[in-house]
This record gives C-alpha cells, sequence and structure tokens, in this order.
C-alpha cells in the first residue's frame, strides 16, 4: 500500500494545500480518475489535512474545479469519508460530467 504522505506529495502543487488529479496523465480512463480521486481523498483524510470530526468554528473549504468523473468522485469520497469540509465544484460547462454529454458510444 503506498503511503498517505507520499500520494500527497505526488498530486501537490508547491507547498500550498492546492492538489490536481490527472492533470498530466495519458491514456486516462473513468477507472483511473476515479481511483485518483479516491486515493487523493483517502491521503487527505488519512494525513490529517482534512479532519472528519465536527467541531465548532468554521469548517475548511474545498474548491473541486471540474465536474467530471475525477471531481465528482473526490466529492463524493470526502462526504462518504464524512469529511468536515465545505465543498463547492466549480465547472465551466453548464452540466455535470460534460465530455460524456452526447457520447452515442460510450454508456456509463
Amino acid at each position: 500500500m503506498i503511503a498517505a504522505s507520499r500520494i500527497l506529495r505526488s498530486c501537490r502543487i508547491g507547498k500550498r494545500p492546492i492538489y490536481f488529479i490527472g492533470t498530466f496523465h495519458t491514456g486516462v480512463t473513468v477507472l483511473s480518475q476515479q481511483v485518483r480521486a479516491l486515493n487523493l481523498a483517502w491521503a487527505l483524510v488519512e494525513d490529517r489535512e482534512l479532519s472528519c470530526v465536527n467541531s465548532a468554528g468554521q469548517r475548511p473549504k474545498v474548491a473541486i474545479v471540474g465536474a467530471g468523473f475525477a471531481g465528482l468522485t473526490f466529492a463524493a469520497a470526502l462526504i462518504e469519508k464524512g469529511a468536515n469540509v465545505e465543498i463547492t465544484i466549480f465547472e465551466e460547462r453548464d452540466t455535470l460530467l460534460p465530455l460524456q454529454q452526447g457520447s452515442d458510444s460510450r454508456w456509463l
């Protein structure tokens, strides 16, 4: 099993808590996007970057850029893990899973 800290290092951009999933990968599949999203959510909770404890005060904000398979899987994973965060998803198109819309050859 890969350590949470290694996953976070491989996904982190610079020193700030900004992470990416699969931006520079080739041969991307729905499964590979979901695996990377689930691994990142697990690592953030496991490494205590995000808490699952409801505490008094303001909850940390998580911005997810992209409502494709990776972004939606990441949001769902944080919710399922019980992460005490406020999630906002940003998508430039007017629909979820925008690349899947109108696809007659790939049904999911």
